[in-house]
């Protein structure tokens, strides 16, 4: 049987991290923290309907390098995503609003 976050002393964040190219690398920052289950699902959704349809309608050319993520980030400079952790804290803002972002 599994530990509960409070066993392991652990604190369950959601995260927010900033994906964009840089030198021709995806990568995610973390940028902010919420609890605001509405923001979350905005930002997820959001995610949803930009990178991951770009992903999934270009998977066979980024596997064979026909198409290439750049495509993708010289439309749309950087995408957000909200992901669920557990620890000890951290020291990014909360934010409760996608205007904060």
């Amino acid at each position: 049987m599994g530990c509960s976050c409070s066993e392991r002393g652990g604190i369950m964040y959601t995260l927010i991290d900033k994906i964009e190219l840089i030198d021709d690398v995806m990568t995610y920052t973390e940028f902010a923290q919420t609890n605001d289950q509405s923001l979350i699902e905005e930002i997820n959704l959001s995610y949803d309907s930009t990178l991951g349809a770009w992903i999934e309608t270009n998977i066979v050319g980024l596997e064979n390098g026909t198409t290439l993520l750049s495509e993708f980030f010289d439309v749309t400079p950087l995408v957000h995503v909200a992901r669920t952790i557990i620890n000890n804290g951290n020291d990014l803002p909360v934010v409760n609003n996608i205007g904060e972002l």
